[in-house]
Formats: C-alpha cells, structure tokens, sequence
C-alpha cells in the first residue's frame, strides 16, 4: 500500500490536466475499498485546490464510479458500507416523512461531489426535503429530477446555507415557477453557482427578472432557459441586463420570442458574440 500510495502522493503533486485526472481515475480503480476509504479524504482535500478544473474533468468521467440506488434503505446499506462515493445517483418512490432523517444522515455519510436525486412520485414534498438539511460542503453538481416540485426544491436549497460548494445546479422540468427562481436568487450561499438549468419550466419574466438582478449570482456563466414559454419580454430582459456580459451559454430554443425579441438579443450591447450566434433563429 505504501508504493501505491507513493504513485498516488506524485500523481496529485502534477500540474492538473485531463491526463491527470484520466491517471488518477486508472490509479484510483486499482484500489480496494477499504483502502480507498481511507485514502480519498486526502485525495478530496487535494483536488479542492482546482476546483474549475475538476469541474470540467469530469464531465469525461466520474474519478470513482457512480453509485446508483433506490430508497432509503439502499442508500443507508451504502452508506454504511463506508465506501466513498463521488457521484450519486438516488431514485426515490414514496417517501414518508420519518424516512427523511435517514437520508439525510446516509447523504452527509457519503458526502457526494455530485447528486443525482430523482423522486418518482409527483408532489411527494418528502423526497426533497433532505435538501434543507443536508450538510454536504463537498456537494458542487445537484441535479433534481421531480416533477411538480421545483419550488420545493429551489426554496429547501435557498434555505440551506450549508450548500456553499455547488457549481452546477439543475431544475430542469421540475415544475418550477417564478417563487423557485426568486428563491434561488435570494440564496447568497450559491455565489459559487456557474451553471444553472431551469429548461422546462415555467420562471416567467419575474423569475427571470429576479434572476438577472440577483446580487449573489455574479459567477454564473451557463444558463439554460430553454421551453420555458418565455416571449419578447423575457428576450428584452436579458437583452438590457449586465449580469449576461459574463455568460458563455444562455438556451433559448422551445421559447416564443418572435422577431421583436430575437432582434433585441441580436443588439444587445451586453451579450458575447459566441452567444448572439447559438440562439435560436
């Protein structure tokens, strides 16, 4: 174990690169679990020092492998496994209510780098009432699949200032409304957020309009709005604010935003030109 964990001590001095997360995947595989449990602490404490670059890392591909379960009991087993888990994926059917303590206890013993929490059944308020409680300062990708609770949703992690650690951040067609967004853009402790999809929802123009104007989103850089109804209102919204100077991504497609409002993007003296290109026609 001492050699093994000499090569790992060399891999995580490197200069980071996609080769050295592809070597530390190919290193990291090799290790048993008991092992790599007490080992990736130190590997986690390491990469916080790069965190943009980790972030695009793994979008090739997850350091250790995805975990997926299904229900509080799958979830809890895991977690008492001890085994660490940098990607989750958690699908939940009902959900009662003395069943939410246990996830979050098998959550914060995990301690995911990315969420994947899909909640099955419509409306059940339980599936995503971990997410006010969840103490998971490792947490940087959240991505919530729960139809008819986005509000739900974006108001438990508004209210949950222990997610200071989240760069990416989906909602998509989770029912959400413009009470989600103004949560989530009252939320000073997602000043880390850079990507955030809300396609398939229903924001409207003061949603949008409370995004734009947050003072804690000022590292946002990717915004997916597509199919969610907006029109000429919302495309002069974005058209006139500051804050898209910044964006390298912004989703329009599925939206009704006629001429007059494509023409108003197309002026507008606050979008980047790569952006102004990829809207829709």
């Amino acid at each position: 174990m001492d050699d093994r964990l000499g090569a790992l001590t060399d891999l995580l001095q490197q200069t980071p690169s996609e080769a050295l997360w592809t070597a530390l995947c190919e290193e990291l595989a090799q290790w048993d679990p008991k092992a790599l449990a007490q080992v990736m602490p130190h590997v986690q404490a390491q990469l916080e020092r790069w965190p943009d670059e980790v972030e695009r890392w793994a979008d090739a591909g997850p350091l250790v492998t995805v975990q997926r379960v299904t229900g509080p009991a799958a979830l809890k087993k895991l977690a008492q496994a001890g085994q660490p888990v940098r990607w989750l994926e958690l699908r939940l059917g009902a959900v009662g209510e003395r069943a939410v303590p246990g996830l979050v206890a098998g959550l914060q013993a995990l301690q995911p780098h990315g969420l994947s929490l899909a909640v099955e059944e419509v409306d059940d308020g339980n599936g995503v009432a971990p997410l006010a409680e969840l103490d998971a300062p490792r947490l940087r990708v959240l991505t919530i699949e729960a139809p008819g609770l986005g509000d739900a949703a974006a108001e438990n992690i508004a209210d949950n200032p222990k997610l200071t650690g989240l760069r990416r951040l989906s909602l998509a067609g989770s029912g959400l409304t413009s009470a989600g967004a103004k949560a989530l853009a009252g939320a000073a402790h997602l000043a880390s957020l850079g990507a955030l999809d809300l396609a398939d929802n229903k924001p409207g123009d003061a949603g949008l309009r409370a995004l734009l104007q947050s003072p804690h989103l000022g590292r946002l850089t990717k915004l997916s709005l597509a199919g969610c109804g907006l029109g000429p209102k919302a495309a002069q919204l974005l058209a006139q604010s500051s804050a898209v100077a910044r964006w390298t991504t912004l989703e329009l497609a599925g939206n009704r935003l006629t001429a007059a409002g494509r023409a108003a993007l197309a002026a507008s003296p606050h979008l980047g030109e790569a952006v102004k290109r990829a809207l829709p026609d």
